[in-house]
């Protein structure tokens, strides 16, 4: 049977409902004889006939009939499934996993992710937002389409540098007299600092600027969550060390915030994914969305590209 294909299987099936071969062959987009022929092929494949011919009718024998009803709904799946599959490239159906840092997250990410979905409102977005150091775990053990993250280095891992912010300290320091809006790293040596936990991304920016600069930050809270790390700068704890962009989200109006400076550092947030895996159509539509829409962005108060 394997000169049988699928026009064979349409060519039966037209000529069940038609009962005629030039009208079913127009059905079709066929000539009558190519129709015929293809029918003639399948019952020399099968080794029955299907058809019993007339000048006049055109009529199915009890095999045939029997061979129809399969066929009709061998072909009607076959059409569902093809109909379900156009729905993912054309976008009308799909699911999206991205992982985003917590920061990341609670910032820049809802008004582009809402942007995309009144784009593509079929579009399922599972978003898990997770510390930096989860990140990778989740690309490679295939959890996530992918993420944005800050730029991290794998041998697996695929990084497209998108955008960028830095590092200010939010609240009114004890012991430190700022000058304008800057403060130097190494002034920091007293001052009673709420630093984000460890294994986050800003958690490792600020150990590393404070071993730069020479000195250990008196850490006096080590919260996961951003938002609880300026509440507790604005009850007057300390001095929270946080992404200026998320400093910029909660529309800080109550507490003065600092360039942290020598050294100056600055957060590079990367698309990433495991190398050479191909995208679904819903992943794929997303990462260029997010490539399009924040390209340009930078949470520092300036648009430019990194």
């Amino acid at each position: 049977m394997s000169m049988i294909n699928l026009r064979h299987l349409r060519a039966f099936e037209a000529v069940m409902q038609h009962r005629h071969f030039t009208k079913a062959a127009e059905s079709i987009g066929l000539s009558q004889p190519a129709l015929s022929a293809l029918i003639q092929q399948l019952e020399e494949d099968l080794r029955v006939k299907l058809f019993d011919r007339s000048t006049r009718n055109v009529e199915p024998t009890a095999i045939g009939m029997e061979f129809g009803d399969i066929i009709s709904r061998l072909l009607g799946q076959f059409e569902e499934a093809l109909a379900n599959v156009t729905k993912y490239s054309d976008l009308t159906k799909g699911k999206v996993s991205i992982g985003v840092l917590p920061s990341v997250a609670s910032t820049v990410l809802p008004e582009t992710l809402a942007r995309f979905k009144a784009q593509y409102p079929d579009i399922t977005i599972e978003i898990s937002d997770v510390l930096g150091t989860e990140i990778v775990d989740l690309l490679l053990n295939k959890q996530i389409d992918f993420a944005l993250s800050r730029t991290q280095k794998h041998r697996e891992v695929e990084n497209t540098p998108l955008m960028h912010d830095r590092l200010v300290l939010v609240g009114t320091p004890k012991t430190v007299s700022p000058k304008g809006n800057r403060i130097k790293w190494h002034d920091l040596a007293d001052e009673p600092i709420i630093a984000m936990a460890p294994g986050s991304t800003i958690r490792a920016l600020t150990d590393g600027a404070a071993a730069s600069a020479g000195f250990a930050l008196n850490i006096v809270l080590e919260p996961r969550l951003i938002p609880t790390a300026i509440a507790f700068a604005r009850a007057g704890f300390g001095c929270a060390i946080v992404p200026c962009s998320e400093s910029q989200s909660v529309k800080l109006t109550d507490l003065p915030q600092y360039d942290l400076v020598e050294p100056y550092i600055r957060r590079e947030l990367s698309l990433m994914r495991l190398s050479g895996s191909s995208a679904s159509p819903a992943a794929a539509a997303l990462w260029r969305h997010l490539q399009e829409d924040l390209k340009n962005l930078s949470p520092e108060g300036a648009r430019s590209a990194i």
